[in-house]
């Protein structure tokens, strides 16, 4: 295995046994390759991105609760539009939870204790996490 000096590590891998990992790393692949293998036909693209989505489940338990993990369910929603498996569907379900609890009574969403940042980036609505999680939502939620 490769080492990477602790302080930069998570931008190297996800470390499935520590929490507030990069997520995301696992639903942007997943969306690109189910993407991809509806413009070329080609099964075999759906089916590996469908294995980024699925290795997401052997990470810590807020994997799917976090700001982090937005992209796994845009990545579900990517694959079960091709794949019509109610695994994809169900984890589309799952961050859609996730992303609501940290949402605001008035909708929005701040920077607070995003990307593992160990203390609250600010308490105050985030006009680009609201954007992206807006924009993330519009692709899940026609699927659940």
């Amino acid at each position: 295995m490769i080492e990477f000096p602790s302080e930069t590590a998570v931008s190297h891998w996800v470390n499935a046994r520590e929490k507030a990992q990069w997520y995301f790393q696992y639903g942007i692949p997943a969306a690109f390759l189910s993407a991809f293998s509806g413009a070329v036909q080609e099964p075999r693209w759906l089916d590996l991105g469908r294995k980024y989505l699925h290795a997401s489940r052997h990470c810590s338990e807020d994997v799917y609760s976090t700001p982090q993990s937005g992209k796994i369910g845009w990545g579900a929603a990517w694959s079960y539009r091709l794949s019509a498996d109610e695994k994809d569907r169900a984890l589309i379900g799952t961050v859609l939870r996730g992303l609501q609890s940290n949402q605001s009574t008035e909708g929005w969403w701040s920077g607070q204790s995003s990307y593992g940042n160990p203390k609250p980036v600010n308490p105050l609505p985030s006009l680009d996490l609201t954007g992206e999680f807006t924009a993330l939502l519009s692709w899940m939620e026609p699927y659940v």
